[in-house]
């Protein structure tokens, strides 16, 4: 997988996965490893955090940055990826390459192999003051080559979780 293109203002992410019958591809998607196995164009902050394009790994939203909402993890619990995002659209808050022994990639119509990418997603700024919505969209590539792109976050309302999937 590719990174992400972006243009958001804060972002959550949690539950990453590219699963088939085998299990997810995608490494420590849930971050219950902290920050670790993926990439990020941004910084890595501790909390708490005031400039664009950082960071961190935690469990509410809202102590990385005071002007987020107090977005606990998917579920009410657990830890999350928040971004305090950058207009920079060249910058990805994460991506991962998937290589696994599971991924088989084929052309076969009659024996094909389906891959499901999912992710929760929040908007963790509240929209006041016409502020837009954080607009991030997730490129799946195969191989170099660009496999399926979606736009994830035309819909997110402040301080809830969205299962967007392709």
């Amino acid at each position: 997988m590719e990174k992400t293109t972006t243009r958001l203002l804060a972002i959550a992410l949690t539950g990453l996965g590219i699963q088939n019958a085998a299990a997810s591809i995608i490494i420590n998607g849930g971050f219950e490893s902290g920050n670790t196995g993926f990439s990020s164009d941004y910084v890595f902050k501790t909390p708490p955090n005031t400039g664009v394009a950082e960071y961190c790994i935690g469990t509410n939203a809202n102590q990385f940055h005071s002007g987020f909402s107090s977005l606990v993890g998917y579920g009410g619990s657990g830890i999350f990826f928040i971004g305090n995002g950058s207009s920079d659209t060249t910058q990805s808050p994460w991506y991962q390459t998937a290589t696994s022994p599971f991924v088989t990639l084929t052309t076969d119509a009659n024996d094909p192999v389906f891959y499901r990418f999912e992710a929760q997603i929040a908007n963790v700024y509240p929209l006041n003051g016409g502020v837009p919505a954080p607009d991030l969209a997730f490129e799946i590539s195969v191989d170099g080559g660009v496999f399926g792109t979606f736009a994830a976050t035309s819909f997110l309302s402040p301080g809830s979780w969205s299962l967007v999937y392709a």
